[in-house]
């Protein structure tokens, strides 16, 4: 009778047990939980992984940017390290700005990667610059910051009405920090451009 009644309370349990799929893990962002945060308000639970998966690729492109940066801070990197360190930082935000541009529906997350990926593009192109001019290539100097100067101007218009794109103010200061270091490193450039006499 007590394994009747152990067999039947078995078979009751497992509907339920069958029913109850394991969690997945909350996917954790080092730099960009409140752009995370912001994207999946009012969207359904089963869209959240498919937004986290996305934005985590930028994640860890910032998190690359924090070791290059630091680098460059000591200032014992040497220039062509930087630069080498710079061509990396540049494939991980293109492969980041292919990534949520795919997802599709989200519009902010997607300006922002744009405009920091554009913002490291001008930026690898200047240090490439400082490197021909530490190797006294003039010539080479001026057409490597030609080129800089024309990313760093698609670097600007890609923050162009970023800070209005977000709710949280978070994600209005990272939107603004994109535009304050887009807007330095324009200045940073044609400064050089100048110094340079580049015509």
């Amino acid at each position: 009778m007590k394994k009747l009644v152990l067999s039947i309370a078995v078979l009751l349990l497992l509907p339920s047990l069958a029913g109850a799929a394991p969690k997945k893990k909350p996917i954790k962002f080092e730099y960009l939980q409140t752009l995370y945060d912001e994207a999946i308000d009012g969207v359904p639970e089963d869209g959240h992984r498919d937004i986290g998966k996305a934005i985590k690729v930028a994640d860890r492109c910032s998190l690359d940017d924090a070791r290059w940066a630091k680098a460059m801070d000591d200032g014992q990197t040497q220039v062509n390290v930087l630069y080498e360190m710079l061509q990396g930082a540049v494939v991980c935000w293109q492969g980041a700005e292919r990534r949520v541009t795919k997802h599709g529906s989200l519009e902010a997350p997607t300006a922002f990667v744009a405009a920091r990926t554009r913002y490291l593009e001008a930026f690898r192109s200047y240090i490439w610059a400082i490197e021909a001019k530490l190797a006294s290539d003039r010539q080479s100097t001026c057409t490597r910051l030609k080129t800089a100067l024309t990313e760093v101007e698609k670097a600007a218009e890609a923050t162009n009405g970023l800070v209005e794109k977000f709710k949280a103010e978070a994600n209005q200061m990272l939107a603004a920090k994109a535009a304050a270091d887009a807007k330095g490193l324009a200045d940073t450039i044609a400064d050089e451009t100048a110094n340079q006499r580049c015509e």
